[in-house]
């Protein structure tokens, strides 16, 4: 593809010496009139066999490592520590919340960090 763009558009320079050595592919792009005909005729396109995902109420295992790192996020709880443990998590929407939960409140605790303090003023220089 790239080697039909410059030999195409002479402005457009190879990327490196495996494009601009590429053949192009201007020979099949010369037809004088359209196909008329369907080349998909009699192409069934394949399916899944209509399996939906299994088990699609339980966690996947993507969901499993995102929610463990997301519990390694530092968000000061109620006694102000940091000391947090991940929750039981049994349903995929369990842990669609919680990654959602914890990120949310891990961003509010990161904001309220680059804040100033609420008394505190900034010198204004004149």
């Amino acid at each position: 593809m790239l080697r039909t763009l410059q030999q195409r558009w002479p402005k457009i320079k190879p990327l490196a010496k495996r494009d601009a050595a590429a053949p192009g592919l201007g020979d099949v792009l010369t037809l004088t009139t359209p196909r008329t005909d369907d080349p998909l005729t009699g192409i069934t396109p394949p399916s899944s066999g209509g399996v939906v995902v299994p088990n699609a109420s339980l966690p996947s295992k993507l969901q499993k490592m995102q929610a463990s790192l997301v519990a390694s996020l530092p968000v000061r709880n109620e006694e102000g520590t940091y000391d947090h443990e991940q929750p039981e998590l049994k349903t995929a929407a369990d842990v669609s919340s919680y990654i959602r939960d914890r990120t949310a409140a891990w961003e509010l605790n990161t904001v309220r960090r680059r804040r100033p303090p609420a008394g505190s003023r900034r010198r204004v220089r004149r």
